[in-house]
């Protein structure tokens, strides 16, 4: 059976929100298929790999952070991990469009989440980010809830939007993130090197 990825030093107790959302993978990862275990590794690895567009002191790159929903561009990757998931039917991407399921955020092709079992959703969206140069690329960020995973669903997501307005934070399934592409900040995470996708 596979398994989550070795901790990394934040993960292992440096950083008590990075140890504790680590704790809470640990527990739902025999909820998951391989290749959701696989996904979240590339997911944490990723956060590990971005910094923040406007530098950040506060920022920890503990990779189970990422389960607070900050916002992540990866420059230059030309789309292709959007192509990727998209791809990839053991996941299950679901569309994210209409009226009651759409998003807030830009994306030149259709967006789509997948679904992690007990830890959130993926929303998943490509374009082209102005504000820091990063030509067309894939952009991800994990969600408390799927906007287009049944009515339950549907209305949770619809109180974590809320939650977003009123808080000014994304919000992940294990927490919040300053890390956004929407103003008033526009700091979202930026990767400038992609970990390669665990196969």
């Amino acid at each position: 059976m596979e398994e989550l990825s070795a901790p990394d030093k934040y993960e292992a107790g440096e950083d008590a929100k990075a140890a504790r959302n680590w704790i809470k993978l640990v527990k739902r990862q025999r909820k998951w298929k391989g290749e959701h275990i696989r996904l979240v590794n590339f997911l944490r690895e990723l956060y590990r790999s971005s910094k923040p567009r406007i530098p950040d002191d506060a920022f920890i790159p503990g990779g189970s952070l990422v389960f607070n929903g900050a916002h992540i561009r990866i420059a230059g990757d030309h789309s292709e991990v959007y192509e990727k998931l998209l791809g990839m039917s053991s996941l299950r991407p679901r569309t994210r469009s209409g009226p009651l399921h759409g998003s807030s955020h830009e994306s030149q092709r259709q967006q789509f989440e997948i679904e992690i079992p007990r830890a959130g959703s993926v929303l998943v969206g490509c374009g082209v980010y102005r504000a820091s140069g990063v030509g067309e690329h894939t952009w991800l960020q994990i969600e408390a809830h799927p906007a287009a995973g049944g009515f339950g669903p549907w209305v949770a997501h619809g109180f974590d939007f809320l939650r977003h307005l009123l808080l000014k934070r994304q919000v992940g399934p294990f927490g919040y993130s300053p890390y956004s592409e929407k103003p008033p900040r526009e700091n979202p995470l930026i990767a400038r090197s992609v970990p390669q996708y665990p196969s």
